[in-house]
């Protein structure tokens, strides 16, 4: 059948969204949200349909934040006008928090990497091996962009047209320390580029429960020593997966019960933090050096809430809104339940005492903030729009 996502803005500060699906020759509505609009514009996109694994809020969610559908492919028709936005590119250098971005970036939903160096050198996979300015501008709409080696302005002009986020440049050093520590990442440029969870401070990895199906087909490549399963009665454990399964975690509340990641679940959450933070720090202090991989279904919510406490344990000087901002930079999926980021500033002041930021969160970083429930859900129960 299909799903088509209608957004109309009379002018700011308010869009209507909905989404209409098609029963018996007509189009009827399925779903309404508001959004926050920087300008007045209306239009459709229609969707030829709804992936298996995907509910039309979902979809929603994907226009409500400013970003495409996850799959670019599945876009026919954008009616109304797009915001021209230029885009500085970022030029990665070559420390460690470079290369573990760089290693993110090939993680996200919708990056394509334009590899511009001539020879025979070493080539990620899933590439496009040409600055040609035309082939750019052939390019489906995408999120990100990696561009190694050179490229000239007119390029990278034609190229901000079909990026809708963020160009990163990376240099030929940068190459060589990425394959020095992620080398399962390069190979035959036109082979598929396999994804997997994302590296936060060289510790953690943050992911969903398809990462958590495969665990034993990466989990030696990332050196994951332990983990924490946030979602037990949903995703099945593989302790055998990790060198030693003492350091495998499923975390459940006293009650018996996971984190359910629904409105009102901070104080739960509060709870368990400290049997899952010390289980964390036990896991990375082990004889193996490695990573902890943190999971829940979606990755999103509770297993991000987990992480940003870690960050804050291990950050003396962050607030709720450095951590939060760190992890999102690394995981832009990222999307915490309202009262998780209640419970966590809670954390961060009363625990930790640190200053005050939610406040500051709520401003700059709504987009990763949500009710409770699946991601995507409206934040009707909440005054913040």
């Amino acid at each position: 059948g299909g799903v088509r996502l209608c957004w109309s803005c009379e002018g700011a500060p308010v869009a209507k969204l909905q989404a209409e699906t098609m029963i018996d020759d007509e189009w009827r509505t399925i779903a309404t949200s508001e959004a926050s609009a920087d300008a007045a514009m209306s239009g459709v996109i229609v969707v030829r349909g709804v992936p298996g694994d995907k509910q039309p809020r979902d979809l929603m969610w994907r226009v409500r934040i400013d970003e495409l559908v996850s799959r670019p492919a599945m876009v026919v028709k954008v009616i109304g006008p797009r915001a021209a936005r230029t885009k500085l590119p970022k030029l990665l250098g070559t420390e460690d928090h470079d290369v573990e971005l760089a290693y993110n970036i090939l993680q996200w939903y919708s990056t394509v990497v334009i590899d511009g160096r001539a020879g025979n050198v070493l080539r990620l996979k899933e590439s496009r091996v040409s600055s040609d300015i035309a082939a750019i501008g052939a390019l489906p709409l995408r999120d990100d962009a990696l561009v190694l080696g050179e490229m000239g302005e007119d390029a990278l002009r034609v190229l901000n047209e079909r990026v809708s986020r963020c160009i990163f440049l990376a240099g030929q050093a940068l190459v060589d320390s990425l394959y020095a520590t992620f080398p399962f990442l390069f190979g035959d440029p036109s082979a598929r580029r396999d994804a997997y969870p994302n590296i936060i401070a060289g510790r953690l990895v943050v992911g969903h429960q398809g990462h958590a199906l495969k665990l034993s087909e990466w989990a030696q490549m990332l050196r994951v020593v332990g983990v924490i399963n946030l979602a037990p009665t949903k995703v099945p454990s593989t302790p055998a997966a990790i060198p030693d399964a003492a350091h495998y975690m499923e975390l459940r509340h006293e009650d018996g019960d996971p984190l359910f990641d629904t409105c009102g679940d901070g104080n739960r959450l509060l709870s368990v933090l400290p049997t899952a933070l010390r289980a964390i720090d036990a896991a990375l202090s082990s004889d193996l050096p490695g990573r902890v991989f943190i999971h829940c279904q979606q990755g999103r919510s509770r297993a991000a809430s987990v992480a940003t406490a870690w960050l804050l344990l291990k950050e003396p000087g962050w607030t709720l809104h450095g951590a939060l901002a760190f992890l999102s930079a690394r995981r832009p999926e990222v999307e915490l339940n309202l009262s998780y980021a209640d419970a966590l500033e809670m954390f961060a002041t009363a625990d930790l005492g640190r200053s005050p930021s939610l406040q500051r969160v709520h401003n700059e970083l709504q987009r990763h903030l949500r009710g409770g429930g699946v991601a995507g859900e409206t934040r009707e129960n909440y005054d913040i729009l």
